[in-house]
């Protein structure tokens, strides 16, 4: 097994978080975009989720919900990363601990956190798919509808 000094910052970041915390499991339904689901499998210490662990900036160990600390705070991160991929979104990336991320996700995580991932009781819950891109609509705007160009971060 890796340990996590030897582990690349780019590449294969699933396969490589799958190996070193083997105790997060991935949910593949519901579908992201119905809903984003949060679960937790007492029995057996786990997380259970249908977000795709791209990044990890805080936590290297894992998702987590229902408290305001960093295993939140990258799930988080990874909700805004899937919802702009999602969204067709082309702006700027900066570097996480491992992986990179777009900027706008990165600078809006722990407001993210702070408004829906800390307050799921420790059981768990769900976000819909439509009012997480409703919480993010204010802050991207497209510069032409349909063109296929990229989106603009609204910083304010």
């Amino acid at each position: 097994m890796q340990t996590l000094e030897q582990t690349p910052r780019r590449g294969n970041l699933t396969a490589w978080l799958n190996e070193y915390r083997p105790y997060d499991v991935f949910l593949h339904y519901p579908r992201f975009t119905s809903a984003i689901v949060m679960r937790r499998l007492p029995a057996y210490a786990m997380v259970a989720t249908n977000v795709p662990h791209t990044v990890a900036h805080h936590s290297p160990q894992g998702f987590d919900f229902g408290y305001m600390g960093s295993a939140p705070a990258d799930l988080a991160l990874n909700i805004l990363e899937e919802l702009l991929r999602l969204r067709g979104f082309t702006g700027r990336r900066v570097a996480c601990f491992q992986g990179d991320c777009f900027e706008v996700a990165f600078l809006l995580h722990q407001d993210f956190k702070e408004q829906f991932i800390a307050p799921l009781p420790q059981e768990g819950g769900a976000i819909l798919y439509e009012t997480a891109q409703a919480w993010l609509d204010p802050y991207i705007t497209e510069s032409t509808v349909n063109s296929g160009e990229a989106l603009e971060v609204v910083y304010g």
